[in-house]
């Protein structure tokens, strides 16, 4: 699972991070989140502070 934040904020990374996502660099980020990010950039205020995150999605037991 994906999301995308402000960097910066110094309550916003620590508060995901408690939640199982990690920043990941932008080198490292497909297509498709590239262009979201580029697209916030373009319209959000201090466009550089955006960042992209990933967490595992639940894998839930017991099902086949």
């Amino acid at each position: 699972m994906w999301l995308t934040t402000y960097g910066h904020l110094p309550w916003n990374v620590p508060f995901y991070e408690k939640m199982g996502f990690v920043v990941i660099p932008e080198a490292e980020w497909g297509a498709g989140v590239l262009h979201h990010v580029e697209a916030q950039r373009e319209s959000l205020p201090l466009p550089e502070s955006r960042v992209a995150m990933r967490a595992p999605l639940p894998v839930e037991s017991g099902r086949s």
